[in-house]
């Protein structure tokens, strides 16, 4: 037998004996207060017995396990929400100089990389043919719009 069955076993019978303590003794009388109360500390003293037994040492080891658990999750969503916020601030960057540069009439790509500590925009490859004026407009939004020095900007043609 398991040992949840034995303790279900074991206040079954012990309210068995309580009743019939109870129903010999009757429910009047002087010593009736008594009875009952020590019935009812012979009952808690079984419901309570299992735990004189119980290894509590134990239950520390599952929170470590989910502790571990959360850190790793919560590593994970802080990861992932970076790589998700580096992809917004990119796509978004890219897509405003390729405004900018529609709006000189100028067909170009550009691909901006964004440092994942700051967020910030720090590296340009504008790939296309665009003559001297172009390019210098194009670096001048790259320059003060995102701030990517003319160092970091890369031109392909």
């Amino acid at each position: 037998m398991n040992a949840v069955a034995r303790y279900l076993m074991t206040l079954v019978c012990g309210g068995i004996l309580v009743s019939l303590v109870l129903a010999i003794g009757g429910n009047s009388g002087s010593g009736a207060r008594i009875r009952k109360m020590l019935c009812g500390m012979f009952m808690a003293l079984i419901a309570i017995s299992p735990l004189r037994s119980f290894d509590f040492s134990d239950l520390d080891n599952p929170w470590h396990d989910y502790s571990a658990m959360a850190q790793s999750a919560s590593s994970s969503g802080i990861s992932q929400a970076a790589d998700t916020m580096i992809s917004i601030i990119s796509e978004q960057s890219e897509a405003y100089i390729l405004d900018k540069a529609e709006a000189l009439g100028v067909s170009v790509n550009v691909d901006i990389e964004v440092d994942r500590k700051s967020f910030q925009p720090v590296f340009a490859t504008i790939t296309g043919r665009v003559t001297p004026y172009e390019k210098e407009m194009i670096s001048g939004f790259l320059t003060e719009d995102l701030l990517i020095e003319r160092s970091a900007q890369q031109w392909r043609n």
